[in-house]
């Protein structure tokens, strides 16, 4: 049950919303880190929500 890892997030798959892993490209990497306010982990999943 994948869910969201942005900080005071708790989307997860099973209410609907679609998670992504974080991309391989260093700057667009850094922009969604950003964007979530954590430091990913190599399974770290973020949701839709918080891609711009």
């Amino acid at each position: 049950m994948p869910s969201c890892c942005a900080k005071k997030c708790k989307n997860r798959s099973e209410q609907g919303f679609r998670l992504f892993g974080f991309p391989k490209d260093i700057q667009r990497k850094k922009i969604w880190t950003k964007q979530c306010g954590v430091q990913p982990k190599e399974n770290s999943k973020l949701c839709e929500v918080f891609i711009i």
